[in-house]
């Protein structure tokens, strides 16, 4: 289990300084985990230099994954861990600057670029 933040200025929220830091801080969903993990790892060789990747065989069929999906929707019941989830994900494997906006103030794509350059 992760150790709390050192106190200070930044972390004087409960909630914050005892957030998990890793990836073995998380409890449950380890399929979804290790499913956003292996999208993001795929994701600039996919999005931005257009290769595709197979969908794996299925035994028993059903529908292939999409793999090759130029973004992930993420949906549950609030406090599940979506949003600590995907800021790990993100941070951790990625290396990714996370960029959070609120559905009620992000309605267009001219208005996300605008708050995503600050």
């Amino acid at each position: 289990a992760s150790q709390p933040a050192p106190a200070g200025p930044g972390t004087s929220n409960w909630v914050d300084r005892w957030a998990p830091r890793s990836f073995e801080d998380l409890i449950g969903n380890a399929s979804v985990i290790r499913k956003l993990t292996e999208w993001l790892r795929d994701w600039e060789d996919v999005v931005l230099k257009g290769k595709q990747k197979k969908a794996p065989f299925k035994p028993g069929g059903g529908m292939p994954e999409n793999i090759n999906a130029r973004a992930a929707l993420i949906s549950g019941p609030p406090g599940i861990g979506k949003t600590t989830t995907c800021r790990l994900v993100a941070q951790l494997h990625g290396g990714y600057e996370v960029l959070e906006y609120n559905a009620s103030d992000a309605r267009g794509q001219k208005i996300i670029q605008e708050m995503a350059l600050g």
